[in-house]
């Protein structure tokens, strides 16, 4: 497993879920759905996670470990150019578990264009 840095992040967005949990994360980070890959940046999960996603929205379910939540809550986090977060890269599968959910991508089944 390798992790790479991403300088100068200008946003997180902080999802919260029907069971009071929270997960901050970039805009482009796909997590897995009962619907497929969603984000809230589908081009830049296309581009930087090579995941065709779709719009991630209020009221999907999101599939962990052991669990599924439905997104109550979507909150944006301005948090300046100063931030850095980090990309996690699995050799091979391309998906992790980010705080118990399915999160990565996977690899693009098809060029979008």
């Amino acid at each position: 497993m390798d992790s790479y840095p991403h300088y100068n992040t200008p946003k997180l967005v902080q999802l919260t879920f029907d069971n009071n949990e929270t997960l901050n994360l970039t805009p482009g980070h796909p997590l897995y759905s009962t619907d497929g890959w969603k984000s809230l940046d589908i081009e830049n999960s296309l581009y930087e996670h090579k995941t065709i996603a779709s719009l991630l929205k209020i009221g999907d379910i999101i599939i962990g470990i052991n669990k599924t939540v439905t997104v109550i809550n979507i909150k944006y986090l301005d948090i300046g150019y100063n931030y850095t977060s980090y990309n996690i890269e699995v050799k091979d599968c391309h998906t992790f578990l980010a705080n118990g959910f399915i999160a990565h991508n996977s690899v693009a089944k098809k060029a979008i264009g």
